[in-house]
């Protein structure tokens, strides 16, 4: 048996391992195409005995028995097997929905719309059972492009239509460029210096707000924003109240700590004055028995009066050893 040449072997490298299952079948298709424009023609029934060692499980019994002399008839007897069994119609309306996901990368959507349009050309060549003109396949890359254009995110758009483009293929390799710009730029937002930033604000002083509210004499002007973001173009968003735990403003500009402190002043005067405005009243010990004001809080013993005897000796002890306030001395007279 003769050595495998080494354009064959190149080729064969193009191709991935297929199961029928861990990849699409049109990207296997397309793979193998590709192997087949890199040989010359006269060893392509070569090329497709190597092929057959690149498929495993049911995608080997699918074409053990059979003997294939072109990669097509090889490609198709997988399409039969492994296929969707949609006609050309059915990749049609897929590929007018379909759209970039957020979390695909672009190489990932590229092949995608690829597929489809694979899908149908060979859709079209099955109905008419001839291969497709290069009208009808300009049609189809047409069709493609438009779609593969709405496809695309916002960004992706604005910076092709600046460009423009002239076929699919020439889309697909600047959409390629423009997600490399689009990365680099935004890897500028991710760099370094903003994820120093963002873990000083995180990690770096630590949070004021215990010891405040932990001693409620220490006056709430001497906090500052020690860990505030440093000054940028987005200064108002980067803003963090140590007070009210939002953004877009300093502690020193906190409404809500303003409303707080003219609040408590308020009440603290308002409790000021009541006490100040409540009068003395009742047997207090500044009053007198005639209602006039003593100078020094003396109490005043009650009078004990007997019915039958008069004022008692106790009473009038009590009467000389606690004078009144007045001029006149005060007389009891019995009963």
């Amino acid at each position: 048996m003769p050595y495998l040449k080494s354009h064959i072997r190149d080729a064969l490298d193009l191709v991935p391992k297929y199961d029928g299952y861990n990849i699409p079948v049109w990207q296997f298709s397309r793979a193998c195409k590709r192997a087949k424009e890199s040989i010359p023609s006269v060893d392509e029934s070569q090329l497709v005995r190597m092929l057959r060692n690149k498929l495993s499980h049911h995608a080997y019994l699918a074409v053990e028995d059979e003997t294939h002399l072109s990669v097509d008839k090889f490609l198709e007897t997988l399409k039969k097997t492994f296929g969707p069994g949609r006609n050309s119609n059915y990749y049609r309306g897929q590929l007018t929905n379909a759209y970039k996901k957020p979390s695909e990368h672009i190489l990932d959507y590229i092949g995608r719309i690829k597929d489809l349009r694979t899908a149908i050309i060979e859709g079209d060549q099955a109905i008419f059972d001839r291969p497709c003109t290069k009208v009808e396949i300009s049609s189809i890359d047409s069709f493609t492009l438009d779609s593969f254009f709405e496809g695309l995110p916002r960004e992706y758009r604005v910076e092709l239509r600046a460009e423009g483009y002239s076929n699919f293929s020439d889309a697909c390799s600047k959409v390629i460029e423009i997600h490399k710009r689009l990365e680099r730029e935004n890897s500028r937002y991710r760099g370094p210096d903003n994820s120093r930033n963002n873990s000083t604000v995180s990690q770096g002083t630590p949070h004021p707000t215990a010891s405040v509210y932990s001693n409620p004499s220490q006056n709430l002007s001497s906090v500052n924003n020690h860990s505030a973001p440093p000054v940028g173009p987005n200064l108002a968003e980067q803003k963090l109240c140590n007070y009210c735990k939002k953004l877009g403003h300093l502690i020193n500009e906190c409404q809500k700590r303003l409303y707080n402190q003219t609040k408590y002043s308020t009440d603290k005067l308002d409790n000021d004055n009541k006490s100040a405005s409540v009068q003395p009243s009742g047997n207090r010990p500044e009053a007198s028995a005639a209602g006039t004001l003593r100078g020094p809080a003396i109490p005043c013993p009650a009078y004990l009066i007997d019915s039958a005897l008069g004022l008692s000796t106790h009473s009038v002890q009590m009467t000389e050893a606690y004078p009144s306030s007045s001029s006149y001395p005060l007389i009891l007279e019995a009963p």
